[in-house]
């Protein structure tokens, strides 16, 4: 298993802040999944872009976003260092 410092160091190396920053989005999106504490609180996450639902409509700054077991959806802001 590689360490948070190989991850990071990986990322750096994509080709351009966008890939950087799908790359860390989808990071973090299997993070909620796997975390145990973070996948008892929340059903399901997604990238915004990839929200069923989303109808075309612009994230205006959402990257992430999770739905807490029995309430609505809940959004988070990502951003690679």
């Amino acid at each position: 298993m590689a360490s948070v410092h190989e991850v990071i160091e990986a990322f750096r190396k994509a080709p351009s802040n966008s890939e950087r920053g799908t790359r860390f989005e989808l990071l973090m999106v299997r993070y909620f999944q796997l975390d145990p504490m973070l996948s008892q609180r929340y059903d399901q996450a997604c990238r915004w872009i990839d929200r069923p639902g989303r109808d075309g409509k612009p994230g205006l700054g959402i990257d992430l976003v999770a739905c807490e077991r029995d309430t609505d959806f809940y959004t988070a802001q990502s951003g690679f260092p």
